[in-house]
């Protein structure tokens, strides 16, 4: 990302989609905020996300798909909130989750699932999921996990926390204090 080393802010959505070379984020280390949703996909080359050591804030969403290549979420590790939701989809090298270890909130649903090598995710700091109504969370025999909510009618609020078709998955931690 050569000529973005001085940027600090997007205003809008950052979207890094079908590069064949990119291995990492190294030139947008300045980067603290995306205003809106953050897509990564088809990065055939993509490794982590190192260089990103800044960013704290995601104004939307953040989807994750279809990177060949990328093992973990290195570089994410001072991210704090996300507004939308967060999904993980289809990297089948991704082996561990381990560094969203600053992520408080999830405005939206948390989605991850057919990382066909993903044996860890960490979320020991989160506290919310979804909107602020009232949840449980509950666990399936699937190793899938769902907040329910109570009396809400509203589809918006219906959001999710759901961990499924990660074969290999054996250390799930998440925060006691989530809401």
């Amino acid at each position: 990302f050569r000529g973005l080393e001085g940027l600090e802010d997007i205003g809008g959505r950052l979207s890094i989609v079908s590069n064949s070379y990119i291995s990492d984020m190294d030139g947008l280390n300045l980067l603290s905020r995306v205003g809106a949703s953050m897509v990564v996909k088809y990065n055939q080359m993509l490794k982590s996300f190192s260089g990103l050591g800044k960013l704290t804030q995601i104004g939307g969403s953040m989807d994750i798909q279809l990177n060949q290549k990328l093992f973990n979420l290195t570089g994410l590790e001072h991210l704090i909130s996300m507004e939308g939701s967060f999904a993980l989809f289809n990297n089948p090298a991704m082996e561990n989750m381990d560094q969203l270890e600053s992520l408080l909130r999830v405005g939206g649903s948390f989605v991850v699932g057919s990382n066909e090598d993903l044996v860890s995710i960490q979320l020991p700091a989160v506290k919310s999921i979804g909107s602020q109504t009232s949840v449980a969370l509950h666990a399936t025999p699937d190793r899938r996990k769902l907040l329910d909510y109570e009396n809400v009618s509203d589809e918006s609020y219906n959001h999710i926390f759901a961990v499924e078709y990660n074969t290999k998955l054996r250390d799930l931690n998440i925060s006691d204090d989530i809401e």
